[in-house]
C-alpha cells in the first residue's frame, strides 16, 4: 500500500527518460488516489512516492486536475474505446435499434474480459472507482464528463431506442442496478463458490458474461414502473444522469494492464541545436549563457526565472505573477528557511578558524566567627557575658584564556561544511521550484479566465444570432408566408428551442467565468473579494511556426 506520510527530503533531480518519468508519476498517483482519495493526496506526496521532483508533474501534466484525468483515462480509456467499437458494430447491424441483450453485452464484455487478463490487482482499481463515486470534489464532475461523456450518451441513447416503452427515469434506475450487479459479481466471486457449496468451483469469464447479460437484460426489459403522484421539484437532465450511471459502470471495471517497461528504450543521444529552445536564435542563446554565468557568480539565492512570463506579451499577467509571489505564505516560509540554512552553513564554517575561550571570574565571601574573643569581640550589655561574634570579608578574582585550533587532518570539518552548504542550496532549489509552480499556476488560471470570457462572449453572440433567426421565422409565421413542404409553426418552435439552448449555454459559460476568476483570486490571496475586474485582455497570439524537421512527438510534449 502506498504511504501517505509526508517526506521532508526533496527528491533528487530525475534523470530518467521522459516517458518513464511520466509512467512513474501515473503509477504513484493511481496507488495513492486508490488508497487515500483524490482530495487527501497532494502533488508533493505523489512526487515523493514516484521519486521525482515537483517540477516533473507540472512539466508532464500541468496540474492536479490534469493528472486525475490522465489516471482515469489510462485505466478506462481502452475499455471505453472497445465499448464504442462494439456499439458501432451493433448499430450498423441493427439500424432501428439493437436487442437489449446485445447492448448489455457490448457494455459488459470489455470489462469482464479485461479484468480477467489484467496482470495488476483489480482491487486497486475498484477502490479507485469507489473514490470517484464517493468523493464530491469540484474537480471530479468536469473530469468525469471529459472521460465518460461519449460513452454515456451513446449507450443511453441505445437503451432508449431498444426500450421505447420505458421512460428515461426507468432506464436510469435499471442501468444503476445493472452496474451495481456487475461490480458485485466482479469483486465477490468467492461468495459464489461458498453459496453454491462447491457446485461452482471455478469462475469462467464467458460464463460470468452470459449469466450477467441474461440477468441484466431481463431486468432492463421489465414492465414500466407506475409514475409517482408528485413529480420531483428538480428534474435531472438526461445527459447528467446518463453520465453518472456510465461512470459507475466504467469505473467499477477499472482494470488495466501494467504500464509498458520503458527500460528497453534507447538512450537519448545528442539533441540537434534546432530542437532546443532558442536554437535558431544565436543571440538569444548567447544571452541565456551570459545570464547563467551571472547567476553562478551571484551570491544571492538562485530563484526561478520568470522571463518566460514576458514572452506572452501580457503586462497584467506579469503583475499578477508578481503579486502571487509576493503574498504567498509558503514562499515567505521558504525564504526564512534559506536564511536559517545559510546561517547554519556559516556556523559550521567557523570551525576552520582558531577557537578562543576567555573567562573572568569574581567572588566575594563573608565569614562569621562566634566565640573567639581573640578577634576583639564585644560582650552583650546588661551583665552576663554573651558569645562573641566576629566577621571577615574575602574577595577572589580570576582570569583565564584558552586558545585552540583543530587541524582538519582527516577532512571532517570540510565534509561538514560541504554538507551544510549543500543543504542551503537544496532549500534554495525548493524555493525556486515553488516559485516556478506558483507562476505556472497563475498563468494557467489567467489564461483559463481569458478563455472563459471569450467563450462567454461567443455564447452571447450565438444567443443574439438565434434571436434574429427566431424573429425572422416569427415574422414569416405571423405574415402567413409558407414554404413548400415546410411548416412555419414547426420552424418557429425549433427556432425558439435554439434560443433557449443558447441561453442555457450562455449561463454555463458565465458560471465558468466566475469559477475561473475565483480560482485566480485564491492564488493571489484576494478571495473572496471578487476584485478581478474584466478588462480588454485577450489570449496571447500563437507562437511562430516551429522549424522544419522538428519531431511530432517533441511538439506534443
Amino acid at each position: 500500500m502506498a504511504s501517505l506520510s509526508p517526506s521532508t527530503a526533496a527528491p533528487a533531480a530525475d534523470l530518467s527518460p521522459p516517458q518513464e518519468t511520466r509512467d512513474r508519476i501515473l503509477d504513484a498517483a493511481e496507488n495513492l488516489f486508490a488508497d487515500h482519495g483524490f482530495s487527501k493526496v497532494s502533488l508533493r506526496q505523489i512526487t515523493t512516492e514516484a521519486g521525482v521532483n515537483l517540477a516533473a508533474v507540472n512539466y508532464h501534466f500541468g496540474s492536479k486536475d490534469a493528472l486525475v484525468f490522465e489516471v482515469l483515462s489510462r485505466i478506462v480509456g481502452p475499455i471505453n474505446r472497445e465499448r464504442l467499437r462494439l456499439l458501432d458494430l451493433l448499430e450498423g447491424e441493427f439500424p432501428a435499434g439493437a436487442p437489449v441483450e446485445r447492448i448489455v453485452e457490448a457494455a459488459f464484455r470489455p470489462v469482464i474480459m479485461r479484468m480477467e487478463r489484467s496482470d495488476r490487482d483489480a482491487a486497486v482499481f475498484l477502490k479507485l472507482a469507489g473514490r470517484c463515486l464517493g468523493e464530491r470534489e469540484e474537480l471530479l464532475p468536469e473530469t468525469m464528463l471529459r472521460v465518460f461523456r461519449e460513452v454515456a450518451e451513446r449507450f443511453t441513447a441505445a437503451f432508449r431506442r431498444a426500450l421505447p416503452k420505458l421512460d428515461a427515469r426507468d432506464i436510469f434506475w435499471r442501468m444503476h442496478f445493472s452496474f451495481g450487479a456487475l461490480a458485485f459479481a466482479l469483486t465477490k466471486g468467492d461468495q459464489l463458490k461458498v453459496m453454491s457449496q462447491g457446485a461452482v468451483d471455478a469462475i469462467d469469464p464467458e460464463e460470468t458474461l452470459a449469466q450477467i447479460v441474461a440477468f441484466t437484460a431481463a431486468g432492463m426489459a421489465g414492465a414500466p414502473v407506475a409514475a409517482r403522484k408528485s413529480p420531483p421539484k428538480r428534474q435531472t437532465p438526461v445527459a447528467t444522469a446518463a453520465l453518472a450511471l456510465m461512470a459507475g459502470l466504467a469505473l467499477s471495471s477499472c482494470a488495466g494492464t501494467s504500464p509498458k517497461d520503458a527500460k528497453h528504450q534507447a538512450a537519448v543521444g545528442e539533441v540537434p541545436a534546432k530542437w532546443r529552445a532558442g536554437g535558431e536564435n544565436p543571440g538569444a542563446a548567447a544571452g541565456a549563457d551570459e545570464k547563467a554565468v551571472a547567476a553562478e557568480k551571484s551570491p544571492d539565492p538562485v530563484l526561478a526565472g520568470r522571463d518566460w512570463v514576458g514572452t506572452f506579451g501580457d503586462d497584467r499577467l506579469g503583475a499578477l505573477v508578481d503579486e502571487a509571489l509576493e503574498h504567498n505564505k509558503d514562499l515567505r516560509a521558504a525564504a526564512a528557511r534559506i536564511e536559517m540554512a545559510e546561517a547554519n552553513a556559516r556556523i559550521v564554517g567557523a570551525s576552520f578558524a582558531p577557537q578562543v575561550d576567555g573567562k573572568f571570574r569574581g567572588a566575594r565571601q563573608k565569614r562569621n566567627f562566634i566565640g573567639f574573643p581573640i578577634f576583639g569581640g564585644n560582650e552583650a550589655a546588661g551583665g552576663g557575658g554573651g558569645d562573641t561574634v566576629s566577621s571577615n570579608l574575602n574577595n577572589e578574582f580570576g582570569l583565564s584564556l584558552d586558545l585552540s585550533w583543530e587541524i582538519d587532518l582527516w577532512g571532517r570539518l570540510r565534509a561538514g561544511q560541504s554538507a551544510a552548504v549543500a543543504d542551503a542550496e537544496a532549500v534554495k532549489a525548493e524555493r525556486a521550484a515553488a516559485e516556478l509552480s506558483i507562476a505556472a499556476q497563475v498563468a494557467k488560471a489567467w489564461f483559463a479566465l481569458l478563455e472563459a470570457r471569450e467563450q462567454a462572449a461567443l455564447a452571447e453572440a450565438t444567443v443574439a444570432g438565434y434571436r434574429d433567426t427566431e424573429k425572422a421565422v416569427r415574422d414569416r409565421f405571423e405574415a402567413g408566408i409558407e414554404d413548400a413542404g415546410r411548416g412555419q409553426a414547426s420552424q418557429l418552435r425549433l427556432a425558439m428551442v435554439d434560443v433557449e439552448a443558447a441561453r442555457d449555454s450562455l449561463e454555463q459559460r458565465s458560471e465558468i467565468v466566475e469559477r475561473a476568476a475565483r480560482q485566480l483570486e485564491v492564488l493571489l490571496g484576494r478571495y473572496p473579494a471578487a476584485a478581478i475586474a474584466p478588462g480588454g485582455e485577450k489570449l496571447p497570439r500563437p507562437p511562430a511556426a516551429p522549424p522544419s524537421g522538428l519531431p511530432g512527438d517533441l511538439l506534443d510534449r
